[in-house]
């Protein structure tokens, strides 16, 4: 057994002696061509592989780096307006506020909900509309509204002056906005007198009119009033007084409800009567040769142009 082991230790030996021989009997060129083999070798799996990038990494390549989708926006809801500040109750608590309104749908939804979006509001605004009461039978109808006619000013007064009226200071009625009525008092610096009339006018901010009136002077003395008398004329203006009337077209300018200002012209009839013609041709025939047995007083009759100018002023 010895020897068997000693001749093994002798044969690995003497095969490693042999190895390390060889080792030193290869020349350095075939080692730098084995070299240059494996590196060229080891270029060309590379470059193959290189050239060929496998086909399963790119999907995945792209599934990572594709952005994740974003979640929709929340809907948007209207900021409430703050509620008015309620008083307190009788026992110190708030009084209960108004809900809010329900927030709107959200701007995601199809073109169906958006349609009958609208439709959900004017059945809400109709619901909230209270219903109208209808009368009942029991009741009477109210009458429609209608338009209130316009008011008209029935009196007024007048003040006027012409020819043969003096002055003038009249009441108006007028019944109706086409006529009305007059009277009033006149004064001519000798006396005092009364007169009354009616008009027949165009109710109109410029129109013309149609006026008749009578009026009377009652007698009075004119025989001191004018200087330069004769005094055998005096006696006959002791008592002077007359009556006339005119018939008058004019042209009424204003509002015939407020204020008119107006003139007019026509014809007038006057009636005069002249006293103490007896006394003044007595006075005449003392001065003369001639003698008067009677005198009566003269009636006299004349017919002579009016004229008149004034205003008018209803109040009421």
């Amino acid at each position: 057994m010895q020897k068997n082991v000693g001749a093994e230790h002798s044969g690995e030996s003497g095969a490693t002696s042999r190895a390390r021989g060889a080792s030193r009997t290869l020349p350095s060129g075939a080692i730098w061509a084995a070299m240059a083999a494996m590196a060229l070798c080891s270029a060309t799996a590379l470059a193959q592989v290189e050239a060929s990038p496998p086909a399963a990494e790119e999907p995945i390549a792209a599934q990572e780096l594709a952005p994740a989708p974003l979640p929709p926006p929340p809907p948007l809801i209207p900021e409430a307006a703050p509620a008015p500040s309620m008083p307190a109750g009788s026992e110190g608590e708030p009084a209960d506020l108004a809900p809010l309104p329900p927030p709107p749908m959200p701007s995601t939804v199809g073109p169906v909900a958006m349609a009958a979006v609208p439709a959900r509001a004017a059945q809400a605004a109709l619901a909230t509309v209270p219903a109208a009461s209808t009368p009942s039978a029991s009741s009477p109808a109210s009458p429609a509204p209608t338009d209130a006619p316009k008011r008209i000013h029935h009196l007024g007064v007048e003040l006027d002056a012409g020819v043969p009226d003096g002055a003038g200071l009249s009441v108006l009625y007028r019944p109706w906005k086409f006529a009305r009525v007059e009277l009033g008092m006149l004064y001519n610096y000798v006396g005092f007198g009364i007169r009354g009339g009616v008009s027949v006018v165009v109710p109109y901010y410029i129109a013309p009119s149609l006026t008749f009136e009578a009026g009377h002077y009652f007698d009075g003395n004119a025989s001191g009033k004018f200087s330069g008398v004769p005094d055998d004329v005096k006696p006959m203006l002791e008592q002077v007084g007359y009556t006339f009337i005119s018939g008058q077209l004019g042209l009424e300018m204003g509002h015939p409800n407020w204020f008119v200002f107006f003139v007019r012209a026509g014809i007038s009839r006057l009636w005069l009567t002249v006293h103490n013609v007896e006394k003044a041709a007595a006075s005449k025939a003392n001065s003369s040769d001639f003698t008067v047995k009677s005198a009566n007083d003269l009636s006299v009759r004349l017919g002579i142009p009016n004229a008149k100018v004034g205003f008018m002023v209803y109040f009421y």
